[in-house]
């Protein structure tokens, strides 16, 4: 076992596949959506080439964190309206955090603005009477 197997993990891939509807030669297809855990990009598009068959892969995205988390959640089913209200608070604190951060962000950059401003105004030179 290699140690790069170990620390770097596949990453999920979702792809949508052509199929054929009937075994015939002149059969149409249909598409279908599936996910597969790969390396790399062109691992999974190899990968599914050899399930699916040649030149079968319509279109091939990295799923995200994010993304798998937002669809995990939408699979459970629609919220009820205390659940509606609990994550209507939840993003509007968040939405608030940021806005606090952005906010003393901006004060840091105007006080820095005027220190770098008061450092470049000339002095008067002193005269030694």
């Amino acid at each position: 076992m290699l140690i790069k197997e170990v620390i770097s993990p596949l990453k999920l891939y979702a792809a949508t596949v052509r199929v054929p509807t009937s075994a015939s030669a002149n059969a149409s297809t249909t598409t279908i959506k599936t996910a597969i855990h790969a390396e790399s990009a062109q691992h999974a598009r190899q990968l599914l080439d050899h399930l699916y068959g040649r030149n079968s892969v319509s279109s091939l995205i990295l799923v995200t964190k994010f993304q798998t988390e937002a669809t995990a959640g939408a699979a459970v089913g629609p919220l009820s309206a205390d659940q509606l209200k609990l994550k209507a608070l939840t993003d509007q604190k968040r939405q608030l955090a940021q806005r606090e951060k952005q906010e003393r962000a901006r004060q840091q950059l105007v006080k820095a603005q005027a220190q770098v401003l008061k450092s470049r105004q000339v002095r008067p030179a002193v005269v030694a009477a």
